[in-house]
């Protein structure tokens, strides 16, 4: 979210009176807390996003690689290439964000 963004929200809280809220100061600290948690949380899906993606391209590349006699491997290498690294990442990636949106 926007600085701008912030502010006009946070706006909404405050009063053109002089005494000191205490009620309002807690809420506008709700709404900053609430603003940065939804920052934070987008920020970490494009983080895995990216991760993911690129992984299943690295492991992707490495296939080909393997498969147009590029590359020289193992099938046994390969087979734990695919299992389980690429289930590793997957996992990282449903642990993460079922964390996140509890």
């Amino acid at each position: 979210m926007r600085e701008w963004e912030i502010d006009e929200t946070l706006a909404r809280f405050d009063y053109v009176s002089t005494d000191t809220n205490y009620d309002d100061l807690g809420k506008r600290e709700q709404v900053k807390n609430i603003i940065a948690d939804r920052d934070h949380r987008r920020n970490l899906v494009h983080w895995v996003e990216w991760v993911v993606s690129l992984w299943l391209i690295g492991v992707l590349c490495v296939v080909v690689l393997c498969g147009a006699s590029l590359l020289s491997l193992d099938k046994i290498v390969l087979d734990v290439l695919l299992a389980t690294t690429t289930v590793n990442i997957l996992g990282l990636a449903h642990i993460v964000l079922k964390g996140l949106f509890k």
